[in-house]
C-alpha cells in the first residue's frame, strides 16, 4: 500500500485529517486565523492511499478558496460571496509516507 500526505512547502505543515462536518478546503496553513491553527495542531495528518488520490485532493484544495460565506437578500436574490485566500497548487507538494507498524500490531 502506497501512502501519501500533502505538505505545505513554506511551513512544512501537513494537511490534517479533519473532524466530521469540516472539509479539507478549510485547511490553510498560511492563514493567520487561529481556528486553522487549532485544527491543524489537534489532528493527525491525512493519509491518502495512492498518488492519484493525493493528486486529486491537492488539485481540489488549490482550486477552492477558503470561503467566507455571506448570504444577502437583495431584491429577493441570494448572493454568495467568496474570498480567495491566495492558495496555489505550487504552494503544496505530495510526499510519500513510510508507515512503520509496531510489534504486535497488524493491518488488515
Amino acid at each position: 500500500m502506497d501512502l501519501y500526505v500533502i505538505r505545505h512547502k513554506a511551513t512544512g505543515k501537513l494537511m490534517p485529517e479533519m473532524d466530521r462536518g469540516r472539509g479539507y478546503s478549510h485547511w490553510n496553513p498560511s492563514s493567520s486565523n487561529e481556528l486553522h491553527k487549532v485544527f491543524a495542531a489537534l489532528n493527525s495528518p491525512r493519509l491518502m492511499e495512492g498518488k492519484k488520490k493525493a493528486t486529486i485532493c491537492a488539485r481540489l484544495w488549490a482550486s477552492q478558496p477558503n470561503m467566507g460565506r455571506n448570504y444577502r437578500n437583495i431584491d429577493g436574490d441570494i448572493i454568495l460571496e467568496t474570498k480567495a485566500d491566495g492558495r496555489k497548487l505550487d504552494d503544496i507538494e505530495i510526499v510519500p509516507v513510510i508507515l512503520i507498524v509496531g510489534e504486535g500490531i497488524t493491518l488488515k
